[in-house]
């Protein structure tokens, strides 16, 4: 039975069955609505705490971490494979210095390059050895919605973000929860507008490079 839902929560995750176009997880007490948040400015230091996951009973480990909003394919991973059950759910980046720190097992997670700018986050799911992974920007993900940002009424800068999917049934069902804090929301416009300002010099520089190899 197990290995039934597997293959069905792995179709409904490679989005092969109907989702919602937007994210409809309510939000805990605590925290307000979904404010439709996909990148963050964060402050020097950063905390991450893997609040639910319950993915691995049924045989998918997941990844959680940020990417860099004008390079989706950098991606530094917070929590692993081996962060998956109680005490290694609890981390620390600081982001002048470009480390993420295992704060329960006391090791370094990953480095980055420092100065990463703003970020969105992402889960990635390995299921049977097919790789999925989610981004808060509903653009990466075929234009659906399946991260929740929910803002913490108490403490500024800090927020539950809460993914969800398909179960197989045509329900949504919420596969990752996890707070964190010491990041600031970009507005939407913004975000955009750093990108293609990423963009734009990425190719500035790239016809300097092509034009500096032509004069030789």
């Amino acid at each position: 039975m197990i290995r039934s839902f597997v293959r069905i929560l792995s179709c409904a995750l490679i989005l092969c069955l109907p989702v919602a176009a937007t994210a409809t997880i309510i939000n805990p007490p605590g925290y307000a609505a979904d404010d439709g948040s996909t990148a963050f400015s964060p402050e020097a230091n950063a905390y991450f705490f893997e609040a639910f996951d319950p993915l691995p009973t049924i045989g998918i480990t997941t990844s959680f971490g940020f990417y860099r909003v004008a390079d989706p394919s950098t991606k530094i991973t917070v929590f692993d494979a081996a962060d998956q059950a109680a005490p290694d759910q609890i981390a620390w980046a600081n982001f002048p210095f470009g480390g993420v720190f295992d704060v329960d097992a006391g090791v370094g997670q990953s480095l980055f390059a420092p100065g990463f700018g703003p970020v969105g986050f992402f889960l990635q799911l390995d299921v049977g050895g097919a790789l999925l992974t989610i981004f808060s920007d509903p653009a990466l993900n075929a234009g659906f919605d399946l991260m929740a940002t929910f803002p913490d009424l108490a403490t500024p800068g800090a927020y539950m973000l809460g993914v969800e999917t398909g179960d197989g049934s045509g329900s949504l069902v919420t596969v990752y929860l996890a707070t964190i804090s010491g990041f600031r929301a970009i507005p939407e416009p913004m975000t955009a507008a750093l990108v293609v300002l990423a963009l734009g010099l990425g190719a500035g520089l790239g016809r300097r490079r092509s034009a500096s190899a032509g004069s030789r």
